[in-house]
């Protein structure tokens, strides 16, 4: 992410070592992805969320 005069917006880390996966358990994806619909507008990246399972 990057600090933009849009706010934050998703960029391509500067390497390969820079992308991380995050494991995000199963109990709370799905409020993480009504959160993320929520807060987020019609065409701009989101966040990829799969559960743990």
């Amino acid at each position: 992410m990057q600090l933009t005069g849009k706010g934050l917006v998703f960029t391509e880390p500067k390497s390969a070592a820079g992308k991380r996966r995050v494991v995000i358990p199963d109990l709370i994806i799905e409020d993480l992805r009504a959160h993320v619909k929520d807060f987020t507008q019609d065409g701009e990246q989101r966040a990829d969320l799969r559960g743990a399972g």
